[in-house]
């Protein structure tokens, strides 16, 4: 059956033109980076998946907190890594404006920076 397996609230707002979020009165999430861990059915495998949405593209420190890791004590002296992802998904919505040309080289930049797979979707709308 189905689960849920991460929640994401989107770190970055976008404030230019057509797609301006904060125009819209949407407010940013939790500053906490999204990586979850995919395992095979019978554990042997596994994968950790960052989340980023959109706009969190433009932010490398993001990234590298997600793909990179960084590891924390918490106050029982347990220790965590966030991040080490092993690929990130980054769905966008990217319209054919100005910026449509930007998300190839953001995804490229990323990908190469953190030396990560990254899977990246945009629905690409035409401006009204």
């Amino acid at each position: 059956g189905s689960r849920l397996v991460a929640v994401y609230d989107k770190m970055h707002l976008c404030d230019m033109g057509a797609c301006s979020e904060q125009a819209q009165g949407i407010t940013r999430g939790a500053a906490e980076p999204c990586v979850f861990e995919l395992r095979s059915a019978d554990a042997a495998q596994s994968c950790r998946v960052g989340l980023c949405i959109c706009y969190d593209i433009r932010f490398p420190e993001l990234w590298r907190r997600m793909c990179w890791g960084e590891r924390t004590i918490d106050s029982g002296g347990v220790g965590s890594v966030v991040g080490d992802a092993d690929v990130v998904l980054h769905p966008s919505a990217f319209i054919r404006d100005a910026t449509f040309p930007m998300w190839h080289s953001f995804v490229t930049t990323r990908a190469v920076e953190n030396q990560i797979y990254v899977l990246s979707v945009s629905h690409a709308v035409w401006p009204s």
